[in-house]
């Protein structure tokens, strides 16, 4: 099957926010902050993390497999395991499900080895590993492409649908920055946070005060299908996706000043794309890290291309304050609150903002909730000059935060 639209039938994560899209949306909607000091560092001043708690992969996987896994494949592994449990799919086709994911720092568990007996090891990739785990033998890709790494996946996953390459896909992207090594060059650069600072209380996105970013964990799956497969089940879905463009900044011209260009020219690229349903963008989720360049940039990106003769102006928001920076995961985490977001027809604040992000020349976009919306435009970006942007509309599906719940009783998986 070639073609059709492509919908959103589960979804599986494991942030700082909680393990469920019931954890996150309720942390989101408080504008709960997770922000602990580093653990595991000798230093006397660990920096401040958003780190994912209480998280046992053994919930998740039997031990054999558990054992054979980085940090990051544990919870990308538990991600996508919510996802599929979600969208009620383990009796699929196994030759006809894809799985693309995407991270940023490879040394945090992109590759992980197995002995295959006499001292010989061999390695595999996060994709492969949960290829195992949900005994899938169709096509698997890894994305590494900077902060839009796990919507990059997500695109390739829809590409495979639309090609008639498989019939479900598991899609979404996973990072843990303090186990890569990026932390001493993060330092360097000035952009960890402490505790101890005076400013830190004003951690968060779009706040001149802001000192800098917090580094975040996480791991976001999402399930894709047509929607005529989906159908044909009997499957709900939370929305349907409407497209995607990426690019990149040239390194020639990679200064803050200038960056707000090729991200505005991947905006309007999408939008070309989509002539029908370009004026229709409710919601904006941007990335948000807390660095005030990379914040003003997205700011500058939204506020040309909406003024450039559209009508409506949409609410704006962010995870970064909430969830802090999460790389590879930023975009597929981003496409599930704003799924959620579009059924709750509620938009969450952005921390630390004490209205909205300031747009449209002085006035005040987002927070505040707008029902009814049907479109959200999410925006990934990050320091590599990397970026994606992607759209999800509500379309018909019906599925709501309160369906998305991991059953207590729902076990181990086999590996």
């Amino acid at each position: 099957m070639t073609g059709g639209r492509v919908v959103l039938t589960g979804v599986g994560l494991v942030s700082p926010l909680g393990h469920s899209l019931t954890a996150l949306w309720s942390g989101l909607c408080v504008a709960r902050f997770p922000g602990l000091p580093l653990r595991e560092t000798s230093s006397p001043r660990p920096p401040l993390i958003c780190e994912v708690a209480e998280f046992d992969p053994l919930d998740y996987l039997h031990m054999e497999s558990a054992v054979t896994m980085s940090r990051a494949g544990h919870l990308m592994t538990a991600a996508g395991l919510m996802a599929v449990r979600d969208a009620q799919g383990p009796n699929w086709v196994p030759s006809r499900m894809g799985i693309a994911l995407g991270q940023v720092w490879p040394s945090s568990g992109l590759v992980t080895g197995r002995s295959l007996g006499g001292g010989l090891e061999w390695g595999r990739d996060l994709a492969t590993d949960l290829a195992y785990v949900l005994k899938s033998t169709g096509p698997t890709s890894v994305c590494s492409q900077g902060s839009a790494a796990g919507l990059s996946a997500v695109a390739q996953a829809v590409d495979w649908i639309r090609k008639g390459e498989v019939e479900v896909a598991v899609a979404g992207g996973v990072d843990v920055p303090w186990l890569s090594g990026i932390l001493p060059d993060c330092d360097a650069a000035g952009w960890v946070v402490r505790p101890d600072e005076s400013r830190a209380e004003w951690v968060g996105p779009f706040d001149p005060r802001s000192p800098g970013m917090v580094l975040g964990e996480a791991a976001a799956c999402v399930v894709l299908e047509t929607e005529a497969h989906a159908r044909a089940r009997g499957a709900n879905w939370y929305a349907e996706w409407e497209g995607y463009a990426g690019g990149v900044t040239p390194p020639a011209s990679a200064g803050f000043d200038e960056g707000h260009v090729a991200m505005a020219a991947t905006v309007r690229r999408w939008r070309q794309q989509q002539p029908e349903r370009n004026s229709g963008i409710d919601h904006v989720w941007l990335t948000g890290i807390g660095l005030s360049e990379m914040d003003q940039r997205e700011c500058r990106v939204i506020s040309t291309v909406w003024s450039e003769g559209a009508k409506e102006k949409p609410c704006v928001t962010s995870l970064g304050g909430h969830v802090g920076h999460v790389f590879g995961a930023t975009g597929p985490l981003q496409v599930i609150a704003a799924c959620a977001a579009l059924a709750e027809g509620t938009l969450p604040v952005v921390r630390n903002a004490t209205r909205v992000i300031p747009l449209w020349g002085g006035e005040a976009a987002g927070p505040a909730s707008r029902t009814e919306a049907a479109r959200a435009m999410i925006v990934t970006a990050g320091v590599g000059n990397i970026h994606g942007v992607a759209v999800v509309g509500r379309g018909a599906g019906t599925k709501r935060v309160r369906d998305a719940e991991w059953p207590e009783d729902a076990g181990v998986t086999t590996p």
